[in-house]
């Protein structure tokens, strides 16, 4: 098995209990045969998290929640080790009134020309 490191942005997210509509970022190790299996164990760690942290997706209109992958890299296997156990939580950025739009056409785009991207 191969350490990996996925950072992850995830867009149109609310944390239970508030109203205003955020954006994360958040870093997931984990151990996998290959990228797109890796992306996929942190798919589930992502769920996980935003679950224990009460982040709920957003759906509303073209405004609903996607997360793309920013970046994968192969690690070292003690860094794996060291973070793999804590929660490191996420980074969170609010979203503008004009940032809604980009970012809902970010996602059309992103769609049509670089689905690999999305989760």
């Amino acid at each position: 098995m191969i350490p990996y490191q996925v950072i992850v942005e995830g867009v149109f997210v609310c944390v239970c209990g508030s109203r205003p509509v955020f954006g994360f970022h958040g870093t997931f190790y984990t151990y996998a045969k290959n990228a797109h299996n890796a992306v996929n164990s942190a798919e589930q760690l992502m769920r996980e998290r935003m679950a224990r942290h009460e982040m709920v997706q957003e759906s509303v209109g073209m405004f609903s929640t996607y997360y793309v992958i920013r970046n994968i890299w192969e690690v070292e296997s003690d860094l794996v080790e060291e973070k793999y156990a804590s929660n490191l939580g996420f980074t969170l950025f609010s979203i503008g009134r004009v940032e809604r739009f980009f970012l809902a056409l970010r996602r059309i785009l992103m769609r049509r020309f670089r689905p690999w991207l999305l989760m």
